[in-house]
């Protein structure tokens, strides 16, 4: 399944809820290296469903066909913003200064994505779904084009690097999946991202394009080569964030471990729902989800030993409402967002 582009527009409340369209939206950040100006984070973000995003995540994605041309998404970590084009050029739908190119012709090689600070996005077209391949699986999903080059207007620089693989898929033909090597920024910081398999067919698919581990390295100290499955040899132990995910009768467990060996884990049911959060230490969930019936949107989030909000969500109204109980009505919330 295809994890969720970032929405149009989100109003998160304290508990992680998005009061315009009632998912659970929420990101973590269990790994640093540098400074908040030289270094690099690895920041997760849970979209409402599926699975998680990352902040080196950037895709381009041809989303519809229209009267005025091709609409094309740029989405970012947990962002996104769209541009249409209209007689030659892109124009951004937010109209908020970001500008969108093309690079080359018949086809076009890439996207040059500029957004309003000056942050320059260079996002292969190369490497996508629909450039030489019809059956390429690209990045969780179809995609138009990944980001090989992140570039600030202070001559900064954040260089992406991918692995495209093959194998068959019994009926349907050869598929191409491309996955994230590394991200290495001109300052010597490196993200090294490992995978739960470096063997590739239609049984290790899934664990071929999931995290197993990453690792953030200070390449001034140590060198790893950008697009190696694995790096040794190291001088030092490099801090880094690993990943496991395991069944439990119907839903499945990701547990994630932080630099410090702190594991917590999120229980996901078979529709791709978060229900329940394990803090590290916990034997049992300390945060469990209620949803609507066949419905992305929350119905109550639990939290152990501390009380119990639910929400509801009317349609009928241009409001959503979230109201939370079992609490002292001293502390009681009523959050409204328009729809």
């Amino acid at each position: 399944l295809q994890i969720p582009q970032p929405p149009d527009n989100s109003m998160v409340d304290a508990r992680s809820i998005d009061l315009t369209s009632g998912q659970l939206m929420f990101d973590l950040t269990p790994l640093t290296i540098g400074t908040a100006g030289n270094g690099l984070n690895h920041t997760l973000y849970f979209p409402g469903l599926y699975g998680f995003r990352h902040e080196q995540m950037i895709t381009a994605q041809i989303d519809d066909y229209n009267q005025t041309g091709i609409h094309v998404t740029i989405a970012f970590g947990k962002e996104k913003t769209g541009f249409t084009w209209q007689t030659s050029a892109y124009v951004s739908d937010k109209g908020d200064g970001a500008t969108l190119t093309l690079v080359g012709s018949n086809p076009a090689t890439a996207y040059i994505y500029t957004d309003r600070n000056g942050v320059a996005y260079t996002l292969d077209r190369t490497q996508g779904s629909n450039y030489n391949y019809a059956n390429t699986t690209n990045y969780y999903g179809s995609i138009d084009a990944i980001a090989t080059v992140i570039a600030r207007p202070d001559g900064y620089k954040t260089r992406l690097t991918y692995k495209k693989g093959t194998y068959f898929y019994s009926g349907y033909g050869n598929v191409y999946p491309v996955r994230l090597q590394s991200a290495v920024t001109s300052t010597g910081y490196q993200l090294k991202f490992g995978y739960q398999s470096n063997t590739l067919s239609q049984a290790t698919a899934n664990a071929w394009q999931t995290f197993g581990q990453v690792t953030a390295i200070n390449n001034a100290v140590d060198y790893c080569d950008p697009a190696a499955d694995t790096c040794s040899g190291f001088t030092q132990t490099w801090p880094s964030v690993s990943y496991s995910s395991t069944v439990s009768g119907t839903d499945t467990i990701i547990s994630i471990t932080d630099p410090v060996s702190r594991t917590g884990a999120y229980r996901l049911d078979s529709s791709g729902r978060i229900t329940g959060f394990r803090r590290p230490g916990s034997g049992s969930d300390t945060t469990t989800y209620g949803y609507y019936t066949n419905s992305s949107a929350i119905s109550s989030v639990a939290l152990a030993n501390i009380g119990t909000w639910t929400y509801s969500f009317s349609l009928s109204v241009p409001f959503h409402s979230a109201l939370y109980t079992q609490l002292p009505e001293s502390c009681r919330l009523v959050g409204l967002s328009e729809r």
